[in-house]
């Protein structure tokens, strides 16, 4: 990822991401919000079954997690190593 956002269906994704560069989350009513207006943009122009079905299924829609980076701040604390506790 390059400074963006992207919305993950997949029940293993805390496993697959590296935690020291991302962040993933669950999403809030604007994250919804957004993601249902993407699919159905998607949608509109693909006519995508998959697409379909998660619009059709809030269960589906409710799985989604939102990858983010972590912030610039906290990744150079953790990269210069001042995060941890001194010996």
């Amino acid at each position: 990822m390059t400074g963006g956002t992207a919305f993950v269906l997949d029940r293993d994704i805390e496993e697959k991401v590296n935690k020291d560069y991302v962040e993933v989350r669950k999403l809030n009513s604007e994250d919804y919000d957004v993601l249902k207006s993407l699919l159905s943009k998607h949608y509109k122009f693909t006519r995508s079954r998959m697409a379909e079905m998660v619009l059709e299924n809030r269960f589906l829609l409710e799985s989604f997690r939102k990858v983010v980076p972590i912030g610039i701040k906290e990744l150079e604390i953790k990269l210069s190593g001042m995060d941890r506790l001194p010996d």
